[in-house]
Protein backbone atom coordinates (compact mmCIF):
# COMPACT_ATOMS: atom_id res chain seq x y z
CA UNK A 1 0.00 0.00 0.00
CA UNK A 2 1.02 3.54 -1.15
CA UNK A 3 2.17 5.71 1.87
CA UNK A 4 2.72 9.60 2.74
CA UNK A 5 4.68 11.24 5.16
CA UNK A 6 3.25 14.48 6.84
CA UNK A 7 5.16 16.22 10.05
CA UNK A 8 4.48 19.12 12.09
CA UNK A 9 6.04 21.18 15.00
CA UNK A 10 3.98 21.66 18.13
CA UNK A 11 4.17 22.37 21.55
CA UNK A 12 1.52 22.23 24.41
CA UNK A 13 -0.04 25.18 23.34
CA UNK A 14 -1.19 24.31 20.15
CA UNK A 15 -1.93 20.61 20.93
CA UNK A 16 -5.89 21.23 20.59
CA UNK A 17 -4.98 22.68 16.99
CA UNK A 18 -3.12 19.80 15.94
CA UNK A 19 -5.63 17.78 16.62
CA UNK A 20 -8.18 20.12 14.45
CA UNK A 21 -5.43 19.86 12.09
CA UNK A 22 -5.32 16.06 12.04
CA UNK A 23 -9.26 15.58 12.12
CA UNK A 24 -9.68 17.57 8.95
CA UNK A 25 -6.97 15.40 7.26
CA UNK A 26 -8.62 12.10 7.82
CA UNK A 27 -12.15 13.22 7.08
CA UNK A 28 -11.06 14.70 3.78
CA UNK A 29 -8.68 11.34 3.09
CA UNK A 30 -10.60 9.95 -0.01
CA UNK A 31 -8.01 6.89 -1.63
CA UNK A 32 -6.22 4.33 -0.08
CA UNK A 33 -3.13 5.07 1.45
CA UNK A 34 -1.08 5.11 4.68
CA UNK A 35 -0.33 8.12 6.21
CA UNK A 36 2.66 8.24 8.60
CA UNK A 37 2.54 11.24 10.93
CA UNK A 38 5.54 12.86 12.65
CA UNK A 39 5.31 15.79 15.37
CA UNK A 40 8.44 17.70 16.93
CA UNK A 41 7.42 17.53 20.36
CA UNK A 42 8.06 20.72 22.10
CA UNK A 43 6.36 19.62 25.18
CA UNK A 44 3.00 18.37 24.57
CA UNK A 45 1.58 16.76 28.17
CA UNK A 46 0.44 13.73 28.33
CA UNK A 47 -3.00 14.88 28.80
CA UNK A 48 -3.13 16.29 25.41
CA UNK A 49 -0.94 13.16 24.11
CA UNK A 50 -4.32 11.22 25.35
CA UNK A 51 -6.69 13.12 23.87
CA UNK A 52 -4.44 12.50 20.32
CA UNK A 53 -4.36 9.01 20.92
CA UNK A 54 -8.42 9.01 20.73
CA UNK A 55 -7.60 10.16 17.23
CA UNK A 56 -4.99 7.90 16.17
CA UNK A 57 -7.48 5.11 17.32
CA UNK A 58 -10.44 6.44 15.72
CA UNK A 59 -8.30 7.06 12.53
CA UNK A 60 -6.07 4.12 12.73
CA UNK A 61 -2.68 5.80 12.35
CA UNK A 62 0.27 6.65 14.75
CA UNK A 63 2.14 9.50 15.66
CA UNK A 64 5.51 9.62 16.16
CA UNK A 65 7.15 11.66 18.34
CA UNK A 66 10.25 13.12 17.18
CA UNK A 67 12.35 14.76 20.69
CA UNK A 68 14.47 17.52 20.64
CA UNK A 69 16.67 19.99 22.67
CA UNK A 70 13.86 22.85 23.32
CA UNK A 71 16.55 24.90 25.20
CA UNK A 72 18.61 24.80 22.31
CA UNK A 73 15.54 27.95 20.74
CA UNK A 74 15.25 29.54 24.03
CA UNK A 75 17.82 32.44 22.77
CA UNK A 76 15.78 32.73 18.91
CA UNK A 77 14.03 35.80 17.83
CA UNK A 78 9.73 35.70 18.71
CA UNK A 79 7.76 37.82 18.66
CA UNK A 80 3.50 38.71 18.76
CA UNK A 81 1.76 35.11 19.07
CA UNK A 82 5.00 32.67 17.81
CA UNK A 83 6.68 30.82 19.90
CA UNK A 84 10.20 28.73 19.44
CA UNK A 85 8.39 25.90 18.22
CA UNK A 86 8.36 27.66 14.96
CA UNK A 87 12.12 27.05 14.39
CA UNK A 88 11.74 23.21 15.70
CA UNK A 89 10.96 22.54 11.81
CA UNK A 90 14.23 23.49 10.60
CA UNK A 91 15.78 20.56 12.01
CA UNK A 92 13.30 18.28 10.31
CA UNK A 93 15.42 15.88 7.55
CA UNK A 94 17.87 15.85 11.05
CA UNK A 95 15.25 14.05 12.84
CA UNK A 96 13.49 12.21 10.41
CA UNK A 97 14.87 8.10 9.31
CA UNK A 98 17.43 8.17 6.75
CA UNK A 99 15.12 5.94 4.81
CA UNK A 100 12.67 8.93 4.27
CA UNK A 101 13.60 11.25 1.42
CA UNK A 102 10.03 13.38 1.29
CA UNK A 103 7.61 15.07 3.38
CA UNK A 104 4.72 17.36 4.04
CA UNK A 105 5.79 19.62 6.55
CA UNK A 106 2.18 21.12 7.95
CA UNK A 107 1.38 24.08 10.69
CA UNK A 108 -0.67 23.02 12.85
CA UNK A 109 -3.15 26.83 12.60
CA UNK A 110 -5.03 25.47 8.92
CA UNK A 111 -7.58 22.76 7.91
CA UNK A 112 -7.02 20.43 4.49
CA UNK A 113 -10.04 20.63 2.64
CA UNK A 114 -8.73 17.68 0.12
CA UNK A 115 -7.55 14.99 -0.32
CA UNK A 116 -3.42 15.41 0.23
CA UNK A 117 -2.25 12.47 -1.88
CA UNK A 118 -2.08 14.76 -4.57
CA UNK A 119 -0.71 17.25 -3.01
CA UNK A 120 2.10 14.39 -1.63
CA UNK A 121 2.69 13.04 -4.93
CA UNK A 122 3.83 16.39 -7.06
CA UNK A 123 7.06 16.03 -8.58
CA UNK A 124 10.19 17.55 -6.24
CA UNK A 125 12.80 15.91 -7.51
CA UNK A 126 14.86 18.48 -9.26
CA UNK A 127 14.30 21.19 -5.84
CA UNK A 128 14.63 21.54 -2.31
CA UNK A 129 11.01 22.10 -2.11
CA UNK A 130 7.89 22.71 -3.50
CA UNK A 131 6.23 25.69 -1.50
CA UNK A 132 3.22 28.68 -2.16
CA UNK A 133 3.86 31.84 -2.89
CA UNK A 134 2.82 34.52 0.11
CA UNK A 135 2.09 37.37 -1.98
CA UNK A 136 2.97 40.94 -0.67
CA UNK A 137 1.50 44.72 -1.21
CA UNK A 138 4.30 46.77 -2.51
CA UNK A 139 5.34 48.16 0.46
CA UNK A 140 5.79 44.60 2.18
CA UNK A 141 7.56 43.76 -0.78
CA UNK A 142 10.10 46.39 -1.07
CA UNK A 143 11.05 45.14 3.00
CA UNK A 144 11.28 42.11 2.50
CA UNK A 145 13.69 42.80 -0.92
CA UNK A 146 15.70 45.15 1.11
CA UNK A 147 15.94 42.88 4.19
CA UNK A 148 17.00 39.58 2.73
CA UNK A 149 18.55 40.88 -0.22
CA UNK A 150 16.07 39.84 -2.86
CA UNK A 151 16.18 40.00 -6.75
CA UNK A 152 13.26 41.42 -8.56
CA UNK A 153 12.37 37.88 -9.51
CA UNK A 154 12.19 36.44 -6.12
CA UNK A 155 9.57 35.09 -5.29
CA UNK A 156 8.50 35.22 -0.74
CA UNK A 157 6.53 32.06 0.47
CA UNK A 158 4.99 31.23 3.47
CA UNK A 159 6.48 28.14 5.38
CA UNK A 160 3.25 26.86 6.59
CA UNK A 161 2.75 24.52 3.47
CA UNK A 162 6.01 22.52 2.65
CA UNK A 163 6.70 19.88 0.57
CA UNK A 164 10.52 18.74 1.44
CA UNK A 165 12.84 16.72 -0.87
CA UNK A 166 14.74 15.78 2.10
CA UNK A 167 17.13 14.00 0.06
CA UNK A 168 18.32 16.69 -1.28
CA UNK A 169 18.02 19.23 1.83
CA UNK A 170 20.57 16.88 3.79
CA UNK A 171 23.08 16.51 0.70
CA UNK A 172 22.95 20.72 0.83
CA UNK A 173 22.96 20.85 4.30
CA UNK A 174 20.38 23.38 4.46
CA UNK A 175 19.18 22.57 8.18
CA UNK A 176 22.90 24.31 8.92
CA UNK A 177 22.76 26.92 6.40
CA UNK A 178 19.52 28.38 7.72
CA UNK A 179 20.48 28.24 11.54
CA UNK A 180 23.75 30.14 10.51
CA UNK A 181 21.75 32.75 9.00
CA UNK A 182 19.88 33.04 11.43
CA UNK A 183 22.06 33.59 14.28
CA UNK A 184 24.24 35.84 12.44
CA UNK A 185 21.47 37.96 10.76
CA UNK A 186 18.86 38.32 13.88
CA UNK A 187 18.49 41.91 13.39
CA UNK A 188 16.92 40.84 9.94
CA UNK A 189 14.54 38.62 10.78
CA UNK A 190 10.77 39.83 10.89
CA UNK A 191 9.16 36.75 9.98
CA UNK A 192 11.47 34.98 12.11
CA UNK A 193 12.58 31.43 10.80
CA UNK A 194 10.21 31.42 7.37
CA UNK A 195 12.56 34.51 6.72
CA UNK A 196 15.65 32.42 7.11
CA UNK A 197 14.55 29.82 4.61
CA UNK A 198 13.14 32.21 1.92
CA UNK A 199 16.99 33.46 1.81
CA UNK A 200 18.55 29.82 2.06
CA UNK A 201 16.36 28.27 -0.43
CA UNK A 202 15.66 30.97 -3.10
CA UNK A 203 16.07 29.53 -6.57
CA UNK A 204 15.84 26.17 -5.96
CA UNK A 205 12.07 25.68 -5.17
CA UNK A 206 9.15 24.90 -7.20
CA UNK A 207 6.17 27.34 -6.16
CA UNK A 208 2.90 25.52 -5.89
CA UNK A 209 -1.00 26.79 -6.51
CA UNK A 210 -1.92 28.57 -4.02
CA UNK A 211 -4.78 26.67 -3.37
CA UNK A 212 -2.32 24.61 -0.91
CA UNK A 213 -2.10 27.16 1.26
CA UNK A 214 -4.87 29.93 1.23
CA UNK A 215 -4.05 32.31 3.34
CA UNK A 216 -7.35 34.02 5.54
CA UNK A 217 -6.76 36.57 8.03
CA UNK A 218 -8.85 37.36 11.40
CA UNK A 219 -9.81 40.76 10.29
CA UNK A 220 -12.90 40.39 8.15
CA UNK A 221 -12.29 42.90 5.68
CA UNK A 222 -9.02 42.53 5.32
CA UNK A 223 -6.59 42.26 1.61
CA UNK A 224 -5.92 38.83 3.01
CA UNK A 225 -9.00 37.80 2.11
CA UNK A 226 -9.67 39.47 -1.14
CA UNK A 227 -9.14 36.40 -3.41
CA UNK A 228 -11.68 34.11 -0.96
CA UNK A 229 -14.52 34.07 -3.79
CA UNK A 230 -11.90 33.08 -6.89
CA UNK A 231 -10.02 30.02 -5.44
CA UNK A 232 -11.12 27.05 -4.00
CA UNK A 233 -8.84 26.26 -1.35
CA UNK A 234 -7.61 22.47 -0.04
CA UNK A 235 -5.87 23.76 2.21
CA UNK A 236 -7.08 26.97 4.67
CA UNK A 237 -4.08 28.39 6.86
CA UNK A 238 -5.16 30.86 9.46
CA UNK A 239 -2.59 33.77 9.51
CA UNK A 240 -2.07 36.39 11.64
CA UNK A 241 -2.26 37.18 15.54
CA UNK A 242 -6.51 35.95 15.69
CA UNK A 243 -7.01 32.60 14.53
CA UNK A 244 -10.24 31.37 14.85
CA UNK A 245 -10.32 29.78 18.28
CA UNK A 246 -10.20 33.62 19.10
CA UNK A 247 -13.68 34.87 19.85
CA UNK A 248 -12.35 38.26 18.18
CA UNK A 249 -11.45 36.42 14.92
CA UNK A 250 -13.93 37.76 12.35
CA UNK A 251 -12.45 36.06 9.27
CA UNK A 252 -13.30 33.42 6.82
CA UNK A 253 -13.54 29.83 7.64
CA UNK A 254 -14.51 30.03 11.12
CA UNK A 255 -17.48 27.26 11.22
CA UNK A 256 -15.48 24.81 9.41
CA UNK A 257 -12.82 24.50 12.17
CA UNK A 258 -15.82 24.83 14.45
CA UNK A 259 -17.15 21.60 12.69
CA UNK A 260 -13.62 19.44 12.93
CA UNK A 261 -12.97 20.85 16.33
CA UNK A 262 -16.52 18.93 17.98
CA UNK A 263 -15.40 15.98 16.31
CA UNK A 264 -12.32 15.80 18.51
CA UNK A 265 -11.63 15.81 22.40
CA UNK A 266 -11.57 19.07 22.84
CA UNK A 267 -15.07 19.80 21.89
CA UNK A 268 -16.10 21.74 24.74
CA UNK A 269 -13.31 24.21 24.36
CA UNK A 270 -14.30 27.67 25.26
CA UNK A 271 -13.26 31.38 24.35
CA UNK A 272 -10.34 32.65 26.31
CA UNK A 273 -10.77 36.02 24.88
CA UNK A 274 -14.88 36.51 25.71
CA UNK A 275 -15.58 39.35 27.38
CA UNK A 276 -17.53 42.62 27.57
CA UNK A 277 -14.46 44.84 26.14
CA UNK A 278 -14.02 42.23 23.18
CA UNK A 279 -17.43 42.19 22.21
CA UNK A 280 -17.69 45.65 21.80
CA UNK A 281 -14.10 45.67 19.93
CA UNK A 282 -15.29 42.51 17.83
CA UNK A 283 -18.61 45.04 16.44
CA UNK A 284 -16.08 47.18 15.78
CA UNK A 285 -13.58 45.60 13.75
CA UNK A 286 -16.34 43.11 12.10
CA UNK A 287 -18.51 45.91 10.72
CA UNK A 288 -16.09 49.14 10.23
CA UNK A 289 -14.74 49.31 6.69
CA UNK A 290 -11.11 48.16 6.95
CA UNK A 291 -9.52 51.28 5.44
CA UNK A 292 -10.45 53.05 8.68
CA UNK A 293 -9.18 50.64 10.71
CA UNK A 294 -5.71 50.75 8.73
CA UNK A 295 -6.15 54.40 8.99
CA UNK A 296 -6.76 54.72 12.91
CA UNK A 297 -3.49 52.24 13.25
CA UNK A 298 -1.08 54.67 10.98
CA UNK A 299 -2.30 57.16 13.17
CA UNK A 300 -1.48 55.26 16.58
CA UNK A 301 1.75 54.78 15.19
CA UNK A 302 2.79 57.87 14.43
CA UNK A 303 1.42 59.33 17.73
CA UNK A 304 3.26 56.71 19.70
CA UNK A 305 6.60 57.67 17.62
CA UNK A 306 6.06 61.58 17.76
CA UNK A 307 6.31 61.25 21.90
CA UNK A 308 8.48 58.49 22.20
Amino acid sequence: MNSINIIFSSDDNYAQHLGVTLCSIFENKKEDYLINVYVIDGGISQENKNKLFILENRYSFIINYLHIEIDNYKDLYISDHITQATYYRILIPNLLNKKIEKVLYLDCDLLVLGDLIELFEIDISNYLAGVIENELDVMDRLDVMDRLDMEDGDRYFNAGVMLINIKKWRENNISEQTLDFINNNSNLLKFWDQDALNFILRKKILFLDQHYNFLVSGIAKSPSNKNEKNIIPRVVHYVGKLKPWHFLYCGPYKKLYYQCLCKTPWKNYKYPDLNIKNIFKKLFFCFVPIRYIEILVKLNKHIIQRFD
